[in-house]
């Protein structure tokens, strides 16, 4: 584990648990409660995803995002992935950008029995796939901290991958959630 400022103060400290990278938050914000089904719905749900390549994952994860323009919402991913990979290891991933054409956090969720090749930190296949779009000046922290800590779970993990369409894995995760 290792400490520093990130995220203007917001994060307190990111480490490897478990061979999950997971961030933790100051203690003033360990009150906000933020559900996924929040920003996440079963039509920006799939259980199919590319599996050989990144990139064409990453583009479909993009149109999953209806409401947006794919083409600058996998602009975003790509902006972020250049930075380093958010295949945080343990079969997840959890790809974000910024853009400035949403005033709300946006997510999709994809799961893949088989696992999709993603460049995660640990080498291993990606099952899940948390992707989330915030606006410039949005908290995308705290939703990052929660999704760490809801995939902490290997059976909710293994679960997810398992699914067999979007309705069960959307209903699988918002269960885990509280919802």
């Amino acid at each position: 584990m290792f400490r520093r400022d990130l995220a203007g103060g917001r994060v307190s400290s990111f480490r490897l648990a478990n061979g999950l990278a997971s961030l933790e938050w100051p203690r003033y914000l360990a009150g906000v409660v933020m559900r996924l089904a929040d920003i996440i719905d079963v039509e920006r749900t799939t259980t199919s995803l590319p599996r050989d390549d990144k990139d064409a994952a990453l583009g479909a994860l993009a149109e999953l995002f209806t409401s947006l323009d794919p083409a600058e919402v996998l602009a975003a991913f790509r902006e972020r992935e250049a930075l380093a990979t958010t295949g945080v290891g343990s079969g997840v991933a959890v790809p974000h950008g910024r853009l400035q054409a949403v005033d709300r956090m946006v997510g999709a969720l994809a799961v893949s029995e088989e696992g999709i090749h993603f460049d995660a930190i640990d080498g291993q296949p990606v099952h899940v796939v948390v992707a989330i779009v915030a606006p410039e000046r949005g908290d995308l922290v705290k939703v990052l901290a929660r999704v760490a800590r809801l995939l902490r779970d290997d059976t909710l993990r293994s679960r997810l991958a398992r699914a067999i369409d979007a309705d069960q894995a959307f209903r699988i995760l918002a269960r885990a959630d509280g919802g």
